[in-house]
Formats: C-alpha cells, sequence, structure tokens
C-alpha cells in the first residue's frame, strides 16, 4: 500500500481544490492518503468519510496575537509552523511515497 501526503500550509477546508485531489487519490486503489493543514473549516463529505483519508490537523497558537506585535511574533510563527510540520511529515504519518503541496495564495 502507498501513502500520499496532501499537505495544505493553510486552513484544509478552504482549499476545495486540495480537497478534491485527496479524495481523487484516496479512490486509487492500495492507496492511503494522509491529509495535513490547519484547522478550521470542515472538509467535503468525499473527505471527511473516506476511509482513505486520514486528517493530521495542525494548530496554530499565534492567530490571535495583535498585529501591531506582529513584527516580534512572526519568526517563531514559522519556525513553530517549519517543526510542526516536520514533525508531522518525519514522525507522525507513515512514510509517504509522494507529497502534494498547495501554499496560501498570499
Amino acid at each position: 500500500m502507498r501513502n500520499i501526503a496532501v499537505v495544505v500550509l493553510g486552513d484544509v477546508g478552504r482549499s476545495p481544490r486540495m480537497q478534491y485531489h485527496t479524495a481523487s487519490l484516496a479512490s486509487l486503489p492500495d492507496t492511503s492518503v494522509s491529509l495535513i493543514g490547519y484547522a478550521g473549516e470542515r472538509c467535503i463529505d468525499a473527505v471527511e468519510r473516506s476511509p482513505s483519508v486520514r486528517q493530521f490537523l495542525l494548530g496554530s497558537p499565534f492567530a490571535r496575537l495583535p498585529r501591531a506585535l506582529f513584527l516580534l511574533w512572526a519568526p517563531l510563527k514559522v519556525l513553530h509552523q517549519v517543526l510542526q510540520l516536520l514533525w508531522t511529515l518525519l514522525v507522525v504519518i507513515p512514510q509517504p511515497s509522494a507529497i502534494l503541496v498547495q501554499n496560501p495564495p498570499r
């Protein structure tokens, strides 16, 4: 069985294209999909109900900090995101045979 990691560098629920990719990949025979991204909106039913998809939702502890302090906490936020993503990819999920990544359009 092959495992494919789908990484969304944003709210998974607000990325319908990556959800459709995930559902499509999960429908392949002998394939499991690890969907990795930030918690927020719910995913489409095809992703939520698929037995071949496991969601790994990351937290964002810096989401509610004041914008005035952005220059102070931005480097910490980036470091936290990198470490959280590395931990998930290297330790938490099964070793992927492929990784599909989408970054936010900002």
